[in-house]
């Protein structure tokens, strides 16, 4: 079975992605209305905070939705530490075609206030937002949301 991840993260970054799940089977520029993204999460791997999402009514958050097999998705979640660190949510993403597609994403389990993201793990989001062809403004949300805009 296939389903859609939707990465708005280090996930992003197509190298980081192949090194934790292989190929994928398809990937598309999406947005997930009424959340907001956050760097509330310390991780000691990255020395840094990481990002996850928070419902806000009327926010996007920008990213992209990836079609992997339910084994792929399985090796994410143990990556991103499910069910310890992170849960796997289901929402609705939206491509730029307009269609909607039911997408599996990971939400922080214990958010904390902002914690400053590490370089190395902020360069690999951004590198992963401009290897799918997201714009400078999107780039520069990004960077404002982690605290260096």
């Amino acid at each position: 079975m296939e389903v859609w991840y939707f990465a708005y993260g280090v996930n992003l970054d197509k190298e980081v992605m192949r090194r934790r799940v292989g190929e994928w089977i398809e990937a598309k520029r999406a947005i997930l209305r009424n959340y907001e993204l956050r760097f509330n999460t310390y991780s000691p791997t990255w020395r840094g905070g990481t990002a996850s999402i928070v419902e806000k009514e009327g926010a996007v958050v920008y990213g992209v939705a990836y079609l992997i097999s339910e084994e792929q998705m399985k090796a994410l979640d143990k990556h991103v530490g499910v069910p310890n660190r992170y849960s796997r949510i289901k929402v609705k993403v939206e491509t730029e075609d307009g269609d909607e597609l039911p997408a599996m994403t990971h939400v922080s389990n214990n958010p904390k206030y902002h914690i400053h993201p590490s370089q190395q793990y902020l360069a690999s989001l951004l590198r992963g937002l401009k290897q799918h062809g997201y714009q400078e403004e999107v780039i520069k949300t990004v960077k404002k949301v982690a605290g260096i805009e």
